[in-house]
């Protein structure tokens, strides 16, 4: 007689929690949401429009932020991100730019991020982004 093995069970995937920050709901940010919850339905996202908000979110203990896209409407919008950047020291960030001039650029470049790219790019960059981020950690 021949014993049957039973299947092996699924570990349970943990939900990886991102941050979405956008100041305001823009077709960019929209689309790129879209595709996010199509592509990878796995993620939990958090969306913020409030530096703030989001501020005293990181702050918090045991939030357990993987991965933070961040959508800034302009480079005093980016500054003040610059302000907080030891919130981002164990996330993964993900910056796009909302303009290609000089000065906006070296100021993101001044966070530590994985991945920068801006509003007249394509979405579907950030989310193969994600997917390799996600894919590599995960």
């Amino acid at each position: 007689m021949r014993c049957l093995k039973e299947p092996k069970k699924k570990k349970p995937q943990a939900t990886i929690k991102i941050i979405l920050y956008r100041k305001e709901k823009d077709a960019y940010s929209t689309e790129l949401e879209k595709l996010i919850r199509s592509d990878l339905p796995e993620l939990n996202i958090n969306e913020f429009n409030s530096i703030d908000r989001l501020s005293q979110f990181l702050r918090q203990p045991l939030q357990n932020v993987f991965i933070a896209v961040l959508i800034p409407s302009s480079g005093a919008e980016l500054a003040d991100f610059i302000g907080m950047a030891t919130l981002f020291d164990n996330v993964r960030v993900i910056l796009i730019l909302p303009d290609r001039s000089a000065d906006t650029r070296a100021l993101g470049l001044t966070l530590s991020i994985s991945f920068i790219s801006y509003v007249d790019n394509s979405v579907k960059d950030v989310l193969s982004v994600l997917q390799h981020i996600i894919n590599k950690n995960g």
